[in-house]
């Protein structure tokens, strides 16, 4: 029964840290270039999530993108598992990290963020199936080795109490969220005092805050640059 079981475990290893990685590729994605996914619509709750600052590290790097690193070194180790067996520690080590840190964006998304993103609770219930399964089929091999086991499971939930300790610090609070102003929202500049695109002495102005970390003013951005050209054309056709 246990070699039966030992010969698929490591391929449900790898096709389901598989899976978590083309999941998290796919957000990556979305969080770099502000394309909109299937059922991720400007507005809606999976944009609300992958859109929101909480998304990034440092305002720069995707989480997504951590998170598909472990998930590809997971799916590695379940396919050589075989013919590597100390792989099983950094096995406990990822499942810990995964299951600290599927937890802690669950609760970002109900009580923070109130919206629930489809593609990341795909994830994160991928990452908890994973993760279970690692922790059971091991649990002899951890109850043998206790020393080893605490020192595994310790780094793995430090990892990603460092994780939830660096977004905390650094992420940056809205000023507007759920229909409230948290604080004073800034007054507009003059328009000499800022970046104009255009004719300042223009009939019609349009005054933008932008935010170059949010995906719906990138997606302005472009439309304002359409809009500027087109009005150039309509005005004077020889431009055409």
């Amino acid at each position: 029964m246990r070699k039966t079981s030992e010969s698929f475990f490591g391929p449900a290893v790898a096709l389901l840290g598989a899976t978590a990685f083309g999941l998290c590729m796919i957000m990556m994605y979305h969080s770099l270039t502000g394309s909109h996914l299937i059922g991720c619509s400007s507005g809606s709750s999976c944009d609300s999530v992958l859109g929101s600052s909480w998304s990034m590290l440092f305002g720069l790097v995707p989480v997504s993108a951590l998170a598909g690193g472990l998930y590809l070194a997971v799916a590695l180790c379940g396919l050589m598992l075989k013919e590597m067996k100390e792989f099983f520690w950094f096995l406990i080590f990822a499942s810990c990290a995964i299951l600290v840190s599927s937890a802690w964006f669950i609760c970002l998304m109900e009580f923070r963020l109130h919206a629930i993103c489809p593609y990341c609770m795909a994830t994160h219930s991928v990452g908890i199936v994973l993760s279970l399964l690692i922790l059971i089929h091991f649990f002899g091999e951890l109850r043998s080795n206790p020393k080893y086991a605490a020192m595994a499971i310790g780094a793995g939930v430090a990892s990603a109490v460092v994780l939830i300790a660096v977004q905390l610090c650094t992420t940056p609070s809205a000023r507007f969220e759920t229909g409230r102003s948290s604080e004073a929202l800034p007054q507009f500049m003059a328009e000499d005092e800022v970046p104009i695109i255009g004719n300042p002495d223009a009939d019609i102005t349009i005054e933008l805050m932008f935010d170059y970390r949010c995906t719906h003013c990138r997606t302005m951005h472009g439309w304002l640059k359409e809009l500027v050209a087109d009005r150039a054309i309509a005005s004077d056709p020889s431009k055409d």
